[in-house]
């Protein structure tokens, strides 16, 4: 662990070296160095950009009565706290058409490799190599910086996340269509991929029928595929209830198969400061000893900010949220949200009793109900009220809070 945590800052040690220390500004070779949503040094043709930057996730979880739930998860429901993400990123480009990235958690005392790619910048053909997200879900390549409630839905159990691969990426249509496709490596989080029968092949295409009056008004759809394959091992899908600190709360049991397909489809609404968003994703898995099964889940929700603003709206996921008179300065009071979310998942299975295993359930439906306070672009708090259901069990309910800051 030591050695991988120096290994890491000696590659952000190496690219901030090789950065100029003194600039000027009549010499296109010179630099200037800023700040705009982070840390930002540009050469002043252009050419170079650097950018360093973080982010910290602290979350809280509080538990009501777990009695009718218990016996069903696999493992004590406790209160309790933890740091969710504790992330550095170096990124720019080179030569203005060679983009990189560099992004590690720390989290648990462990360095996890989240980004770690260069490739092209281009508006259509774009082409990264390296651990980069797979094109997969409007929610998931949506930042956990800027996602509405504190943890993705329960639907995230079928996204690949970041894999090691390559990634061809590009805007269509009048740049209002969004497209990416690629072969991946499934991989740990030191970016190792031991199995060499394990890799995705994932697409996603996705967009605005309409954007207008600067984002306020926005019609999204968009559809994605990923077909994760191996060689006849395992696969084992297990989710927890919207809540990180919790235990895993149903399962599918183990599946013998050559892999996994899902489909999903999504979309979104943005009426200024009112906005929807629903997803369904549907996972076939073929498996000749147990019979084919078929897993399928969705969730839809609604947010409205009390003070006016609207979602930042981007194809390829959403974004920052900037508040109109930040909190503390000229007696702003930052901007707040509502927003109400409703997500199902179904992992019951074809051959495989989940009787005598350690997850029992196999059906979750969650509803969560967020309020969240944006202090200024860069900080804010979340909290959430969730009740989770496990089918067949019964039901528990949970209040989370998150402390969420970037630089």
């Amino acid at each position: 662990m030591m050695r991988t945590t120096s290994v890491a800052f000696s590659v952000l040690a190496a690219v901030l070296w090789a950065v100029p220390v003194q600039a000027q500004d009549d010499d296109p070779g010179g630099f200037k160095i800023f700040w705009s949503d982070g840390l930002r040094m540009e050469t002043n043709d252009g050419r170079f950009l650097f950018r360093l930057g973080g982010r910290m996730q602290y979350d809280w979880v509080v538990w009501g009565d777990d009695s009718d739930v218990a016996d069903a998860v696999a493992g004590p429901i406790l209160d309790g706290s933890e740091f969710r993400r504790a992330r550095l990123f170096a990124q720019g480009y080179l030569y203005e058409r060679i983009e990189y990235k560099l992004q590690f958690d720390f989290v648990g005392g462990e360095v996890a490799i989240k980004d770690l790619y260069f490739g092209i910048r281009h508006p259509i053909f774009g082409f990264r190599v390296g651990h980069t997200k797979e094109p997969f879900s409007l929610e998931e390549l949506t930042s956990s910086k800027y996602i509405t409630f504190i943890e993705r839905a329960l639907i995230s159990v079928f996204d690949s996340e970041r894999n090691a691969g390559f990634l061809l990426h590009g805007e269509v249509i009048g740049r209002a269509f969004n497209y990416g496709v690629g072969v991946f490596r499934e991989t740990g989080d030191d970016g190792v991929g031991v199995d060499p029968g394990r890799y995705n092949f994932t697409g996603r295409f996705a967009g605005a029928l309409r954007n207008e009056d600067e984002g306020r008004s926005v019609v999204h759809v968009g559809a994605s595929f990923t077909i994760q394959h191996d060689d006849g091992g395992d696969r084992v899908f297990v989710q927890r209830p919207e809540i990180n600190l919790a235990p895993e709360f149903i399962s599918s049991g183990a599946l013998p198969t050559d892999g996994v397909s899902v489909i999903g489809f999504e979309t979104a609404v943005v009426a200024g400061s009112f906005s929807l968003q629903a997803e369904w994703k549907v996972a076939p898995v073929q498996s000749p000893e147990t019979g084919d099964s078929q897993f399928e889940g969705w969730y839809a929700y609604g947010s409205y900010f009390v003070t006016g603003e609207n979602r930042a709206y981007h194809s390829t996921g959403f974004q920052r949220l900037r508040p109109y008179r930040n909190f503390l300065e000229n007696g702003g009071l930052g901007a707040w949200e509502v927003a109400a979310r409703y997500s199902t998942l179904d992992l019951a299975p074809s051959g495989i009793d989940n009787a005598d295993g350690p997850i029992k359930g196999t059906r979750l439906d969650n509803l969560t109900f967020a309020l969240n306070w944006y202090w200024n672009p860069m900080t804010l708090m979340k909290f959430n009220l969730i009740r989770a259901d496990v089918q067949d069990y019964g039901d528990i309910w949970a209040f989370l809070w998150r402390g969420q800051l970037e630089f």
